[in-house]
């Protein structure tokens, strides 16, 4: 049953992994035009009296206390602690609401509180074991690698590589380096066996450098190939239309 429940009294869910909402000004100007669309899933708050933890439906809750509502239309439901977890991370992760450190720690808490093996939760979230592992990897990143990824300054494949590294400061200036040089998940990875193969950096600077020219030659070649084809391609189109208007009729 659907009930009006005063905003005060709902709390945002503290097993939840998705702690940076965005639109949030655009979904609030929405709700203050249109009202709350769609009803919360909660669940009694066992710590406050009168209070309701949300279990679907954060995000909305955080728009509507900017839109300045006072009540929000609730579905009380009776869940364990588990299924609250399991549920609050199949709704984000269908969603695609997450970013992949988020979803490596609503995985990882998951599987902590259900006690499932990575095998059991790659079932129940529908992944492959394999991506399911690279994702809980990224839980050992560096708190700084961490947040570049969060900042979607980097992507989870540039900065996997820098995990066969174990320095923590060096993971961190790779990473920052990385995100501001616009270096390729392939280029970070060469860098991580430049640093293995312990190269000075003047030589790993050269092996990138080398490596920037060759990308860029290639994309030269292709233009030109491009640019050949096209020029070839009006060459035949003009000589089509002079044979058509010669023999009035047209010419493949």
């Amino acid at each position: 049953m659907i009930q009006d429940i005063a905003i005060e009294q709902l709390d945002i869910h503290p097993q939840n992994v998705r702690k940076v909402y965005t639109d949030i000004d655009e979904l609030a100007e929405s709700i203050k035009a249109r009202g709350v669309m769609q009803n919360l899933t909660v669940v009694p708050n066992p710590d406050k009296k009168d209070h309701y933890l949300v279990v679907i439906g954060n995000r909305r809750l955080t728009a509507a206390r900017k839109a300045g509502l006072k009540t929000m239309p609730c579905s009380v439901v009776e869940m364990t602690e588990k299924e609250q977890i399991s549920t609050m991370l199949l709704e984000n992760m269908q969603r695609s609401d997450l970013d992949p450190i988020e979803e490596a720690r609503g995985i990882k808490n998951m599987m902590d509180a259900l006690k499932v093996t990575q095998e059991e939760a790659a079932k129940r979230l529908g992944m492959s074991r394999a991506a399911l592992a690279n994702s809980l990897r990224l839980l050992k990143l560096p708190e700084g690698a961490a947040q570049l990824v969060t900042d979607k300054k980097l992507t989870a494949g540039q900065v996997r590589p820098l995990l066969s590294l174990t320095d923590p400061q060096q993971i961190d200036k790779l990473a920052l380096r990385a995100a501001e040089e616009g270096w390729s998940a392939r280029m970070v990875e060469e860098y991580v066996t430049s640093e293995k193969e312990g190269l000075s950096e003047k030589e790993q600077a050269e092996k990138l450098e080398a490596q920037q020219t060759a990308k860029n030659g290639k994309k030269a070649k292709d233009k030109a190939r491009r640019s050949v084809k096209e020029s070839q391609s009006i060459y035949v189109k003009a000589i089509q239309e002079d044979l058509t208007q010669y023999f009035g009729t047209k010419v493949k």
